[in-house]
This record gives structure tokens, sequence and C-alpha cells, in this order.
């Protein structure tokens, strides 16, 4: 079936030929002023029928209509058979078996089609409907051209593959991929770690730590608390967690929370180097910061979020 727009003259009058007609000709007139009450064929071919009510009735589909004359006709249409007709023949406006059968065939492709609660119609082949049944709660529809109606119910995103510039409805894959990175972020647990000091010139003794890091992707997560039983001297390098290797090169604050005084914020000597397993910072007994002066029984405490090879 074709399937075509067709039009459907609700207030077509009753007329007759202006003229006789052979069975061959595409255009014929009507009675003048009486085509106007017809389809121009803008909206789409209609049927009229010629002689409906004798032997000689032909039904006619016509494309288009200027004025009383329409032409464009493809004659004996609906299974009738082309044949003259004379002067003043009937014309009327008309509803076909094509038309008929063309709507009952859409509603047994829809309505019929539809077996179960979900059923999810698509093409399977032209003017061809084919239904898809999901398999379980919170499936998505995704296309797959290897079944009957181009795609399948799966659950949610599985089996999709998105690179950084593929996008599902304006999302691109790094946005997914990102908002995948931060739940997560959200949801992973934080794990403890001991970190490791050594000091160019004396090392430092820890009399207590609260050290944990998060790894997401390749962007680390610190929290460095770490009490100070002996200051030592010098500067200092702590080990990163995981033997993990920074990528890039930059520096963070650190704070001090001195035996006695006010705490204080140091940030030019607290660093982290592309290239190396350490972070870096100096803190010498007897040293000057602020207000206050490094000393043995102090607290150094940093938070640091950087990226790592």
């Amino acid at each position: 079936m074709s399937f075509e727009r067709r039009s459907f003259p609700g207030a077509a009058p009753n007329t007759t030929l202006d003229g006789a007609i052979n069975n061959s000709v595409t255009a014929f007139t009507v009675q003048a002023g009486t085509g106007s009450g017809y389809p121009d064929g803008t909206a789409g071919k209609f049927f009229v029928v010629l002689d409906y009510d004798v032997a000689s009735t032909e039904k006619i589909l016509v494309t288009s209509r200027t004025g009383d004359t329409f032409s464009g006709c493809t004659r004996g249409a609906d299974g009738t058979t082309p044949i003259a007709h004379a002067d003043g023949a009937k014309v009327r406006a008309c509803i076909t078996a094509t038309d008929a059968d063309e709507a009952n065939d859409v509603a047994s492709q829809v309505l019929g089609q539809i077996t179960a609660i979900g059923g999810l119609l698509t093409g399977s082949s032209a003017h061809e409907l084919v239904e898809t049944l999901p398999g379980a709660d919170d499936e998505v529809w995704v296309s797959d051209s290897s079944q009957p109606g181009g795609g399948k119910f799966t659950s949610a995103l599985t089996g999709i593959a998105l690179d950084e510039t593929s996008t599902v409805e304006g999302i691109t894959g790094a946005q997914i991929a990102a908002d995948h990175a931060s739940v997560a972020e959200a949801q992973a647990a934080w794990t403890s770690w001991t970190p490791v000091i050594v000091g160019n010139v004396s090392n430092p003794t820890l009399s207590t730590h609260t050290c944990a890091y998060l790894l997401v992707g390749k962007t680390l997560h610190m929290r460095f608390r770490v009490g100070l039983s002996a200051v030592g001297s010098g500067g200092y390098s702590v080990t990163l967690p995981s033997g993990l290797t920074a990528k890039d090169t930059g520096g963070f604050a650190a704070m001090l929370l001195p035996v006695s005084g006010s705490p204080f914020v140091e940030i030019m000597q607290t660093t982290f180097v592309v290239g190396l397993t350490t972070l870096r910072f100096f803190l010498s007994s007897g040293t000057q910061y602020g207000s206050s002066v490094a000393a043995n029984g102090d607290i150094v405490e940093f938070t640091a979020t950087i990226e790592v090879a």
C-alpha cells in the first residue's frame, strides 16, 4: 500500500460533466461554478465517481483541480473500468475501498500489533511495524540494526560506548564520564595512609597521624594531619600514597598548629613537582613563621587535590 495523503471534501456539490469524455482522457470539466467545492489537490489527491448509479460507473483518482477542470486523473480507480461518459454524466465525491482498506490496515498494524503492556512499535520495513516488548523494569530502548524493529530494550546504558565527542540528547560522553566520576568520588571510601617523611638534614619524628587519600581516575585527594614529637631540621619530602607520581607542578596551603600560639598558614613551602613521588615542605626547628615558631609537638595539616600520572 502507498499510504499517500488524500483529501476528502465534506461539502462537495453533486455536479455533472460539461462535455463528454472517452475512456482515456486524463482531464474533464464539470458544470460552471461547481468545481470550487472540491479540493484543489494541494493537500492530496481525491476520488470522484462518474455515473455512480448506472452500469457505466467509474471511479477516478484526481491529482489537481483548477476552477471547474479536474486534471492529472487516474482512470478506472478502485477496481472500476475506464469507460466513456456522456455530457451531463453525474459526478460525485466519494470514499473508496482503497481508503477503507488503508485505514483498516493502519489500525491492524498499530492496535492489532500491541500484545502486552509496554510494547513498542517500530518500523521493520516500508509501511510495516513490529512490536518489541521490554524484558524488565527500568530498561531503555537502544538502536540495534540486527533486531527486527531496529532496536531493543536493555539495561540503562549497558553496552553503549561513548567517547568524549559522542552525544546523547545533547549530553557529551565527556560530561557523562565526568558525572560518573563525581558520583564515584562521592560514593568511594577514603583509604588510610601512613606517610613516610624524610628530612635532608634530620628526620622528624611522628607522634600521631591521621592521613587518608581518595583516588578517582587520575585525581588524587589527600587529607594530611601529623603530629611532630620532634621537628627535626631542613627540607622534608613526604611520599605520595601508593607510590603515585605527580603529573604537574604546583603549590598549596599547609597549616601549622603550634603547641602554643595561634595557627598560621604557610603557602609557599608546600609543593609537589612533576615526575616526583613526594610532596615537599619546610619546617626547621626555631624558624619563624608569621607569629609562631615551629617546635616539637606541633601539628602539620593540609588538604590537597593533584593530578597524578
